[in-house]
């Protein structure tokens, strides 16, 4: 199977997008369909051998709309789900296909073309509804007049004024409405244009009907009024609102912008002994690249010479600079701060951290989230259920209606009213605008969400389990204390400086730390899971555990008590040995990260509760959860890798909201049964994959930001939703004209095409207030 991802152009309401679905399901080879009104994005998952990428984009022309796919040397199958694939076609208004210009880069070159379709779309739009306003203002003047007591106006004459103007505003300033109606009509499909079209058109033919053969009325003895006001005025509140929703949805997607403006444009790369600038596209893998401070850093690689601070913030979400030395890893799109770096590239194009940032955060913001799936199978039947409304009510009011109107006139403008008011927009906005909108500020915090699913889980979690190795602690073994005299240090690093084991790098590293000179050793033994000994400096040292310094006649009673302390605190007692007894210990442990216990503070005071889950023993990580806050009887030791998944699902039997925090391999069981997995940037790929969501930067506090960004994204989707439902629920039966028996009162048709055009701009205004989550993430 192939997925083929791509844009599409001059869809105007969620029901375009379902009738998009409908009619490419049909084709053979097609397995899976998903396109997103709020992103514009279309998702196709097909079998090469029976379908094609041209096919699927011809199809999507039919109904009146532009795929924009891209070139065929670009295109390749593959079977992960994360991976696009892209196509030639002409581009022409016939197929409704349209490729991007061959020099730009496949994934740019789309979007790009893309862009600039919908730009040319907006300026017709936007030179329509100018010319729509102009029109309605010379429409409304004869009727203005009559509100004013002007007497003795031609009517016959401003009747046939007002059909000559209202003419070119519904057949080119509305044809959109007519078009797309007819090519959805083909395929048995209806969308809101439909509604659009048929009210308005019917108001215009009534009132065409007459003005030029008023004799077709004579037999009712009533006079019949028209209704070009209606129709001029309705298609120009609606392109003004189409206007406006297209312009606040350009807004809603910021955060794709802004990480792909942080992309370097060139790098200063080292060639034959000369440093040249060359295009971004042209750097390739072990290229020697020199940064000057104050300069973005072009792609991934490792520091091989200098010394700087790097602005990783807009990339990982962390506010203060990462220090940067020989072996540290760097990052595109951030930025040198003061001082010269030289580094060697390894990787570049679409495999750098930010490429694979813009493209997961692309590809959840087109995914759906389960509450939007009531409003799409809405959505589908919105339409037709809206017309037998409109029929209902016109042949009812015709029946019905009362003494003192013309029944025609009556019927038909309530049922262009119903038409007219009714809003699938509104509905199908509702929650993938507000997912677009969450799913980019996460990446803006370095909160990367994999789908629209596990950003809505999410703010139900009442549960959180932290792993303990890497996730709530660094994950390295560093030096924690010295206990015994000055030298107790010097001895144990020296001696250490000829082992591998990490316990003796970690005792060495703290001596380099302190500027502790190495002395020389000799006669060096190692003693595998026990230690070493040999002689430093003339005198005979062992380092390492109790039974080693008893093995070789060492006494250790004099250090019993502060053995005791370290075990207490979770610390790994290393014994340091001289002259037959010990001298001192060093307690060596893997420490917690600075943000764990503010992050663990946090959670508790939104009401959820934190375990710790750990292979090691009761004692060590019993110490870690209390330094980190942790309650005692949340600590859940000595789990084997393989039962962390069955711990998790443990809790969630006893009807708890699990979130799994992790970071390695054995993790990721337990990510994938929690109900949402959560998996740091340092870990591994595997717990990456297994999990929803993924911390950049490798801090705690990240994942209070997301499940704080999941509650106030769900919060909004709730209010667009209660909006687009009432707004129909109550709308369309005061259209109807339910209420005029009991209050007299009407809806005009005006204010109907207003109401419908807010709807949906009110939708997409409530969830760009999304883009403001953050400046308060403190309180």
């Amino acid at each position: 199977m192939a997925t083929l991802r791509f844009p599409i152009v001059g869809m105007h309401c969620a029901s375009c997008a379902k009738n998009i679905e409908r009619v490419v399901k049909k084709l053979p080879g097609i397995s899976a369909v998903q396109v997103n009104y709020a992103t514009e994005q279309g998702q196709v998952e097909y079998d090469p051998s029976n379908c094609t990428a041209e096919r699927i984009g011809e199809q999507v022309g039919k109904l009146g709309y532009t795929a924009v796919l891209s070139t065929p040397e670009n295109e390749h199958h593959e079977s992960h789900e994360h991976q696009h694939i892209h196509t030639n076609a002409e581009s022409n208004r016939d197929t409704g296909v349209a490729s991007q210009p061959e020099e730009k880069s496949p994934e740019h070159g789309v979007h790009d073309h893309a862009k600039m379709l919908r730009a040319e779309e907006l300026r017709r739009l936007k030179i329509k509804l100018w010319f729509g306003a102009a029109v309605s203002l010379l429409v409304l003047l004869p009727d203005v007049m009559m509100m004013l007591g002007v007497e003795g106006l031609p009517e016959t004459s401003l009747k046939m004024a007002q059909l000559i103007l209202a003419t070119p505003v519904l057949f080119w300033a509305g044809s959109q409405f007519f078009v797309s109606t007819w090519k959805s009509l083909r395929f048995f499909q209806a969308n809101m244009d439909t509604l659009v079209a048929m009210g308005t058109s019917a108001a215009y033919t009534f009132s065409l009907v007459a003005v030029l053969w008023p004799s077709a009325f004579a037999g009712s003895g009533q006079i019949p009024g028209t209704y070009f006001d209606v129709t001029v005025v309705i298609i120009t509140l609606i392109l003004l609102g189409k206007y406006l929703e297209a312009r606040a949805k350009a807004g809603a997607n910021d955060a794709i912008k802004k990480l792909a403006g942080l992309a370097a444009k060139t790098a200063r790369v080292v060639r034959d002994g000369s440093e040249i600038d060359v295009p971004l596209d042209q750097v390739h893998v072990g290229d020697i690249i020199i940064v000057r401070p104050g300069e973005k850093i072009a792609v991934d690689g490792i520091v091989t010479d200098g010394q700087s601070a790097v602005d990783e913030s807009m990339v990982t979400g962390e506010s203060l600079p990462s220090e940067k030395k020989v072996g540290s890893t760097l990052y595109g799109g951030t930025v040198n701060q003061d001082g010269t770096l030289t580094f060697r590239a390894t990787k570049v194009g679409k495999l750098t951290l930010l490429s694979q940032i813009i493209q997961l955060v692309e590809e959840a913001q087109s995914s759906q989230a389960p509450i939007q799936r009531l409003a799409d199978s809405i959505s589908g039947v919105f339409v037709p259920i809206v017309i037998g409304i409109a029929t209902v009510t016109f042949v009812g009011w015709m029946m019905f209606a009362p003494a003192n109107v013309v029944p025609v006139n009556f019927a038909l403008v309530l049922a262009v009213t119903v038409l007219i008011i009714a809003c699938p927009c509104a509905l199908g906005l509702a929650t993938p605008t507000a997912v677009m909108i969450g799913i980019g500020k996460g990446a803006e915090y370095g909160v990367l969400i994999r789908d629209a699913s596990a950003l809505e889980t999410l703010h139900k979690v009442n549960t959180v389990i932290f792993d303990k190795t890497g996730t709530i602690t660094e994950g390295k073994l560093r030096l924690v204390e010295v206990m015994g005299p000055a030298e107790t240090l010097q001895l144990a690093a020296s001696l250490e400086s000829k082992s591998e084991h990490p316990v003796g790098r970690a005792i060495v590293q703290a001596a380099k730390q302190r500027q502790l000179a190495l002395l020389p050793v000799a006669e060096f033994k190692a003693y595998p899971g026990r230690g070493v000994a040999g002689v430093v400096a003339g005198q005979t040292v062992v380092v390492g555990s109790a039974s080693l310094l008893a093995t070789l006649d060492f006494k250790t009673d004099k250090h019993a008590n502060e053995l005791a302390t370290l075990a207490a605190r979770g610390l790994t007692a290393v014994f340091v040995g001289s002259a037959g007894h010990s001298i001192g210990l060093i307690g060596v442990g893997d420490t917690i990260k600075p943000s764990s216990q503010d992050a663990i503070a946090d959670l508790q005071r939104l009401g959820i509760e934190v375990f710790l889950i750990s292979g090691d023993n009761e004692v060590t990580a019993g110490a870690i959860a209390q330094q980190a806050g942790v309650p005692a009887h949340n600590v859940l030791a000595n789990v084997l890798p393989q039962d962390k998944a069955a711990k998790v699902k443990t809790l969630q039997l006893s009807g708890k909201r699990v979130a799994m925090v992790g970071d390695g391999v054995n993790d990721a069981p337990a990510l994938a049964q929690a109900h949402v997995g959560i998996a740091m940037g340092s870990g591994s790929d595997i717990a990456r994959e297994a999990a929803g969501i993924t911390i950049v930067a490798n801090d705690l506090k990240q994942v209070v930001t997301a499940i704080k960004l999941s509650k106030s994204t769900l919060r909004n989707i709730k209010q667009n939703l209660f909006w687009a439902f009432i707004y129909n629920i109550l709308g369309i039966p005061i259209a109807a004209g339910v209420l005029y028996p009991a209050t007299g009162l009407l809806l005009s048709p005006i204010i109907a095409s207003g109401a419908m055009a807010f709807s949906s701009l009110f939708v997409v205004l409530n969830s760009l207030r999304l883009k403001r989550f953050g400046r308060h993430l403190q309180d």
